[in-house]
């Protein structure tokens, strides 16, 4: 048996500890919930249990049954059910949610309510552009249904993959690549089960026959949509989304400077440019690490076993690769009198960068020839280098378009001993690799001062424990940028898992001292929240206990002096 199979088995015992005291009452709610949803819908099988608790993180937990409702009135029953015998409930879309708590509750015993059987694209208007859907609809599926139907519209998309739910990534306020990047500012009208059981809808669609629900975010009155975001007040079943109309002129642009200290530049040569509009992405900045590790597995052998990567092996790799210090991408989207403006003010802007590298911009025609241009180099067994770099831009061409990569995963294996190969064949799941990975994701002013506090801050910490310091800076809105830094580990190595625990934990905590706050929490962060004012999170947990008042749903999810 493996390290992390005794792991999961040892929380499993644990867990089976916690649900003892509810061997009486539980059979009833076994037999209660599967007269809801239906027998094949209700797993209560311990290896199907103990699969659940598999995790990106060190360790995961356990539930006590997954439930599979298939309509927002089964959801309701299900809530009733869990009511009336005080049975805690974590509802997840997708199980998505990687490196911040995947499908796990913060604690043993819960029940698990998986909505990926709700997969209804309930309407799509093709004049408006928006679509209503349910919680089990993923990224790649609206993408193909926009498609399928010819419809001149497309959704924005994030690096999670084709099959990672778009609203579960959107109440974690996610943010992806296209000018509807911030997810959440897309979109209106909620539906969502309270823990009584009834359901409530947000903005105008609680007035019968309302006409504009779809397509005004505020409704009137106080608007309450945001407090079921980063939250367990509720269990949102349906949510409308705002699509991106089709531009005529479509130019994804590739950039990169060549030293670790010339980031600050570009990011002040870039801000004028997304305050005034003419950049509307959110414009990501890697490091050389960050795209290394999208590219191969971590050189065990090349390090001897070491960890971090020394400098030597570092540029040796990314000379191997072509790969910059810093590498970005954004992309314009219009007329194509507005692109070529647009273009020009980017080109003139990023001009004086020092240390500029490589600035390319690709439409669809150039895109075409350049991937014929590259197999013929394969084919004549030239241009690898060319050939690897060149994939990247594909992976983010398609990001700018909508459209989520399958290959997604490789970041995740860098540190996994005996990766498997990228090809066909290889899971696109990270938890089929006991991949580990850890997001802090802290936002910053857009200002130069602060991208080299947080990297004097993180990356020490990062190398203390043996870990690369693999970074994204992210221009989310037009004043702030969000650090995406990735501790990645190998969870079939219990020193790995230890290791990996103590630098989020020290990180988090120097940011924070720092004033530097995640935008969002995992599991592994969730009590650090309990820093903040006393009156901020005395208030949310007044609203939790008016609205859940047996705190059964997602107990301590965002609330950190909820009881666990």
């Amino acid at each position: 048996m493996s390290s992390i199979e005794t792991q999961t088995l040892s929380s499993t015992r644990c867990a089976e500890a916690e649900f003892a005291n509810a061997a009486d009452a539980f059979p009833r709610v076994l037999d209660a919930l599967r007269a809801v949803v239906g027998e094949g819908f209700v797993q209560d099988d311990a290896e199907v249990r103990k699969r659940r608790a598999r995790t990106t993180l060190p360790t995961g937990t356990v539930p006590r049954v997954i439930v599979q409702p298939a309509s927002t009135q089964e959801v309701q029953a299900v809530v009733k059910i869990a009511a009336s015998f005080k049975f805690p409930i974590h509802p997840i879309s997708g199980g998505k949610n990687w490196g911040y708590g995947d499908a796990c509750a913060l604690t043993h015993g819960q029940i698990l309510l998986d909505l990926k059987r709700m997969n209804r694209i309930v309407e799509v208007d093709a004049e408006l552009g928006y679509a209503i859907i349910e919680p089990g609809v993923t990224q790649g599926e609206l993408a193909e249904y926009l498609e399928a139907h010819d419809l001149p519209f497309m959704p924005d998309a994030t690096v999670a993959g084709p099959s990672a739910s778009i609203v579960g990534n959107t109440l974690e306020r996610g943010f992806g690549h296209t000018p509807h990047g911030d997810r959440f500012l897309h979109t209106c009208g909620m539906e969502i089960v309270l823990a009584d059981g009834r359901v409530l809808k947000t903005g105008f669609g609680h007035f019968e026959n309302a006409q504009a629900a779809s397509v005004y975010k505020w409704g009137v009155g106080p608007y309450l949509d945001g407090i079921f975001t980063q939250s367990n007040l509720g269990i949102v079943t349906q949510m409308t989304f705002w699509l991106l109309p089709k531009p005529e002129c479509f130019k994804a642009f590739f950039f990169s400077v060549k030293n670790p200290e010339d980031i600050g530049g570009l990011v002040d040569a870039l801000r004028p440019l997304r305050m005034n509009g003419t950049l509307t992405t959110p414009i990501h900045i890697g490091n050389d690490l960050r795209v290394i590790s999208m590219t191969q597995a971590y050189p065990w052998e090349e390090m001897q076993g070491q960890t971090p990567l020394s400098a030597e092996v570092r540029r040796s790799i990314g000379k191997r690769h072509g790969v910059s210090a810093w590498s970005g991408s954004g992309a314009l989207y219009g007329s194509k009198a507005v692109v070529a403006a647009a273009e020009a003010e980017v080109r003139k802007a990023l001009r004086e960068v020092t240390g500029l590298n490589t600035l390319v911009f690709f439409d669809e025609r150039r895109m075409r020839w350049a991937r014929r241009a590259i197999n013929v180099l394969t084919t004549f067994g030239i241009g690898a280098t060319l050939a690897r770099l060149f994939k990247k831009v594909e992976l983010g061409f398609d990001l700018l378009r909508g459209r989520s990569p399958d290959n997604c995963v490789q970041c995740g294996l860098w540190r996994v001993r005996n990766a498997p190969a990228e090809g066909p064949e290889r899971s696109a799941d990270p938890l089929d690799h006991n991949a580990g990975f850890l997001w802090l994701s802290p936002v910053l002013p857009m200002k130069r001062a602060h991208i080299e506090r947080v990297n004097a801050l993180l990356e020490p910490i990062f190398n203390r424990y043996g870990f690369d310091y693999l970074t994204t800076f992210s221009m989310v809105t037009a004043r702030s940028l969000c650090a995406v830094t990735t501790i990645a580990f190998d969870k079939s190595i219990p020193d790995e898992r230890r290791r990996a625990s103590a630098c989020h934990a020290e990180a988090l905590g120097a940011l924070v001292a720092e004033g530097y706050i995640p935008y969002r929490m995992g599991n592994s962060g969730m009590e650090k929240l309990g820093q903040a004012s006393s009156v901020y999170f005395d208030v949310t947990a007044r609203i939790k206990s008016a609205l859940d008042p047996h705190g059964i749903i997602s107990p301590g999810h965002y609330q950190p002096n909820e009881a666990r």
